[in-house]
């Protein structure tokens, strides 16, 4: 038997940073394998304690609790949601309170509700966050954000002129989550959906859905940094401002040529 099989938990203790000043005394660090997952936290006199975990539900639950006996913010044990008994091929009566109760732990870790933005839901929000984490401060930008996840253009440029422009291939996992939720919404009524439909008008059905996926992750880049809850925009608004935009090209071209539009 491996030591990846060994079914018992195991405890160590480092002190890799003890020339370093502790900035959250309460911060853990989890490192998910497909076997095992490792948890650290913070021991004392700068030691760091780390624990090994398996991968099942019950095994997330030990760790809820070990993580919460590290860190007493007085709350009761109770306070923790039950997991769910995963039965293949069933449908529970329970699923949407447990939905429910996922949502709200997902609102207080990112101190808004990231699932209510179209598209995401309640799964792929969890999913993004688990990928990309709630601090935005790292991505300036929602450009710069973007450009990490994959989903927006790479320009070979020369002398000055635009020589190729194609997505990036990439294994971004926060990428692909972005990415499902564009394909979510391409028969939708909401704002995504009315976008994906003139996008693929233009560009094609692949290139529309990277591009509706940039425009998702826009949002919830916008929400995270700024901690500003999801507002949808009014379809019939946004259908009458891309209906004007052509309008608007017409009149800047007669402009440059001299020319003033008038209506027939």
């Amino acid at each position: 038997m491996s030591k990846l099989d060994q079914p018992k938990a195991q405890l160590a203790e480092a002190r890799p940073f003890a020339s370093m000043n502790r900035l959250n005394p309460n911060a853990a660090g989890v490192d998910i394998g497909a076997r095992k997952i490792l948890v650290r936290v913070a021991g004392e006199a700068n030691t760091q304690l780390v624990r090994s975990f398996g991968v099942h539900p019950p095994d997330l639950q030990t760790i809820a609790v070990w993580l919460k006996g590290h860190h007493d913010d007085g709350s009761d044990d109770d306070d923790l949601p039950p997991l769910p008994d995963h039965k293949r091929k069933s449908h529970s009566k329970n699923a949407p309170r447990r939905q429910g109760d996922i949502r709200k732990h997902l609102k207080r870790i990112c101190g808004v509700d990231a699932a209510a933005i179209h598209g995401l839901g309640v799964s792929l929000a969890q999913q993004a966050v688990m990928e990309t984490g709630t601090d935005m401060s790292t991505f300036p930008t929602e450009k710069h954000f973007c450009s990490w996840l994959g989903l927006a253009p790479k320009r070979e440029i020369s002398g000055g002129k635009v020589l190729r422009s194609a997505t990036l291939k990439t294994r971004n996992c926060a990428g692909q989550t972005f990415r499902k939720a564009a394909a979510s919404v391409m028969r939708s009524d909401g704002v995504f959906g009315v976008f994906y439909r003139r996008m693929k008008a233009r560009l094609g059905p692949a290139q529309a859905a990277v591009v509706a996926a940039h425009f998702i992750a826009r949002a919830a880049h916008r929400m995270l940094k700024y901690k500003v809850e999801y507002q949808p925009a009014d379809v019939e608004a946004y259908r009458q401002k891309y209906r004007r935009q052509p309008v608007k090209s017409l009149q800047r071209k007669a402009a440059r040529l001299g020319f003033q539009l008038a209506p027939a």
